[in-house]
């Protein structure tokens, strides 16, 4: 017989131990459970998206200083030659 999980509703098999929200069948307890959607990168997304957003407002700025450094260079060099 199919059981019903009382914290998700999700129906599990006979047999189960646990459901996948966590909920504990045998001692009617909550525990981490096996739906881990992110495993070892759950933090990495925060840091991710700081990155993003950094080279989205900073990235033209920086782009813009640095062509004007290796512009000022070249032309040096060209007037040298």
């Amino acid at each position: 017989m199919a059981k019903d999980c009382p914290r998700c509703g999700t129906i599990c098999p006979d047999g189960t131990r646990a459901c996948d929200c966590g909920y504990d069948f045998t001692t009617g307890a909550l525990g981490r459970g096996t739906d881990d959607r992110y495993g070892p990168y759950r933090g990495l997304r925060g840091w991710l998206l700081l990155l993003i957003a950094s080279l989205t407002i900073f990235g033209p700025f920086w782009y813009l200083s640095v062509s004007k450094r290796v512009a000022a260079t070249y032309r040096a060099w060209a007037l040298q030659a």
